[in-house]
C-alpha cells in the first residue's frame, strides 16, 4: 500500500522540437524535480 499518492515528473505530451530552446522547455529540469521529490516527501497540512 502507498503512502502517498503516485506523483509524476514528465515532460510535456508534445513532439520533441528541433529548436533547442524549445527542446530544453520541454523537458523536466532539475528543480522541477526536486520540487516533486520535496512535495512528495512533506507531510499532509505542511509546505515544502
Amino acid at each position: 500500500m502507498l503512502d502517498a499518492p503516485i506523483y509524476r515528473v514528465a515532460g510535456i505530451d508534445l513532439t520533441t522540437p528541433f529548436n533547442g530552446t524549445l527542446e530544453a522547455a520541454s523537458i523536466p529540469r532539475v528543480e522541477d524535480i526536486v520540487l516533486a521529490a520535496r512535495q512528495i516527501m512533506t507531510p499532509p497540512g505542511e509546505s515544502a
